[in-house]
């Protein structure tokens, strides 16, 4: 079975929006494969006679193919997926799911039953369903740039070197000279081997290390989960680039971006929701973080270049305030309620 990201569009269901687009082998055994340019965390969740099951999260890198279950899978067993980018690409990484709800948890879970998620300290999130037939069980996530596995491990390392300060070009998942170049010499400063898992991870940890240095940073001190967006103005006058939705649970922090701040202006906004993705209202007030400055945004996560007839785009638009950065490479915004 295939879940296939078109453009920016990250919603992900079943067969009815994307007929034959999900394939099937033979073996008692599911495996979830990675054809994006990204680090994917991926959950798992069952339904049978036994009642609901989640766990996560199993982590792939591009490119990588894994075996999530072994077992006697019965024909009658219902199986969902649910994936998201690691926390290392900020606003810009990508998420995979669908229409079931199921449990999910920050750190790694095993979590049995489906309902009163908030109340047992867990979250909510929507997974896909999977449409086994028998035989072998396995997901590909993919992507719009439509890469096969070899380009997609080439990708994805393209991606994390620029985050890094190399210059790789384009994402494009060819190994030229530049990226093979840039390669090179980060293997030689972090001492590693040319395998490819030992270089995902130092990768990943250098990315993560980057990213307590520079960047914009959001800490939601409020009650409840919110939806964060990013409008950047990269020169004086040139038009505003918005990119949302980040989703931070209660009492957290994340990463909103990654890169030094150098551009020339920075607005957010933010809103509160609920378990079911609607916006919290208090006094009839939606419960939200913004201000005058109004942009385009999209119910579902997105990047938008050009801010002018949100309306007639499809777009909804927000107001945002403009952050003072100071001059500052990093920044945090801080979340309370009014």
């Amino acid at each position: 079975m295939r879940l296939r990201l078109a453009a920016m569009a990250l919603l992900l269901s079943g067969g009815a929006l994307f007929p034959g687009a999900w394939t099937t082998h033979s073996h008692a055994e599911y495996r979830a494969c990675n054809e994006t340019s990204y680090i994917l965390e991926m959950a798992v969740a069952s339904l049978s006679e036994l009642g609901a099951i989640s766990q996560g999260w199993f982590r792939l890198a591009p490119g990588d193919c894994h075996e999530v279950l072994r077992s006697d899978l019965p024909d009658e067993l219902e199986l969902f997926a649910f994936a998201r980018s690691a926390d290392i690409y900020g606003a810009q990484g990508i998420t995979y799911h669908g229409d079931t709800p199921f449990c999910i948890a920050s750190e790694d879970f095993l979590i049995e039953g489906v309902g009163l998620c908030q109340m047992r300290d867990y979250q909510h999130a929507r997974f896909a369903n999977i449409d086994f037939k028998g035989g072998e069980w396995t997901t590909y996530f993919s992507e719009e740039t439509n890469y096969n596995l070899k380009r997609a491990a080439v990708a994805g390392a393209q991606r994390l070197l620029s985050r890094l300060g190399y210059s790789v070009g384009s994402f494009d998942g060819v190994a030229g000279s530049r990226t093979r170049l840039a390669l090179d010499a980060f293997r030689k400063e972090k001492g590693i081997e040319n395998d490819t898992e030992k270089i995902f991870d130092a990768l990943y940890d250098a990315a993560a290390a980057k990213r307590s240095d520079t960047g914009l940073e959001v800490c939601n001190e409020s009650r409840h989960q919110i939806w964060a967006a990013v409008g950047i103005e990269e020169e004086k006058g040139d038009a505003v680039q918005t990119r949302g939705w980040l989703p931070m649970d209660a009492d957290k922090c994340a990463s909103m971006l990654l890169e030094p701040l150098d551009a020339h202006a920075y607005y957010f906004f933010a809103e509160a929701v609920d378990a079911e993705g609607f916006t919290v209202r208090i006094n009839d007030r939606r419960l939200s973080w913004g201000g005058a400055h109004l942009f385009c945004v999209s119910a579902i996560r997105f990047v938008i270049e050009e801010q002018g007839s949100c309306d007639s785009r499809n777009y909804d638009q927000r107001g945002f305030y403009r952050l003072n950065t100071n001059g500052d490479s990093r920044f945090t915004v801080t979340l309370q309620e009014p």
